[in-house]
C-alpha cells in the first residue's frame, strides 16, 4: 500500500509539471497492407539508433524491435540531416541519398540468404523503389518523422506501408 501510494504521488507531481513538453520515447509504428505494428523494445545491434558522420559520407541506423520476434530498420546513407533544413524527404532530386526500410520476422527460421530469391519472411524496400521518408523535426536529441512505400520479399510478396512514423532518440559519433 505504501508503494502504491508513493508511485500514485510520483506520476501526480509528473501531470502537475510546468514543463509542456512531452516527454519522447523510442517508437517505430506502421500501419500496413498486411496488418499493423508497434516497434517499442530498443535493439540490442551494437549501431542501432546511431548517427555516423564519415569524411566520406554519413550513415544513421534507426533499429527497433516488437514484442512479437520482429524487428524494422530505417537505414538512411549519405546525407548530413543536421545541416538540412526540415522537414526533409528521402529521395530528394538535388541530394545524393539512399534509405533502405527492413522488416524481419525472427519467428520463421531461414537458411538461406536473407531477402534473397527464396527468403518470403522478410521483407526490404528502399527509395530507388519508391518509399518515401520524411525527417520532420530533432527535438531532444531525437529524430522524428514518417514513411510510406512498398516493402517486398525475395519471393515477391509485399505489403504496402500507407502510414509508418518514428521517433527515435540518436546518439552521433564521428567515424573516419
Amino acid at each position: 500500500m505504501k508503494n502504491s501510494l508513493s508511485v500514485i504521488l510520483f506520476l501526480a507531481l509528473i501531470g502537475c509539471s510546468k514543463t509542456e513538453e512531452p516527454y519522447l520515447v523510442d517508437y517505430i509504428s506502421i500501419e500496413s497492407s498486411d496488418r499493423d505494428y508497434e516497434f517499442m523494445i530498443n535493439s540490442r545491434v551494437p549501431f542501432a539508433n546511431i548517427y555516423f558522420k564519415y569524411d566520406f559520407g554519413d550513415q544513421l541506423s534507426m533499429i527497433m524491435d516488437s514484442d512479437d520476434n520482429y524487428t524494422f530498420s530505417i537505414y538512411l546513407q549519405s546525407i548530413d540531416i543536421f545541416q538540412q533544413s526540415l522537414p526533409y524527404q528521402f529521395p530528394n532530386s538535388t541530394d545524393i541519398v539512399f534509405a533502405e526500410l527492413t522488416l524481419r520476422n525472427h519467428s520463421i527460421p531461414f537458411d538461406g540468404q536473407m531477402y534473397g530469391p527464396g527468403d518470403d519472411a522478410n521483407f526490404i524496400g528502399n527509395t530507388e523503389n519508391g518509399m518515401i521518408v520524411i525527417i520532420t523535426e530533432y527535438k531532444n536529441g531525437f529524430l522524428i518523422g514518417n514513411f510510406k512505400g512498398v516493402i517486398t520479399t525475395g519471393t515477391g510478396r509485399q505489403q504496402t506501408i500507407e502510414n509508418g512514423e518514428f521517433q527515435i532518440e540518436i546518439k552521433i559519433e564521428n567515424g573516419v
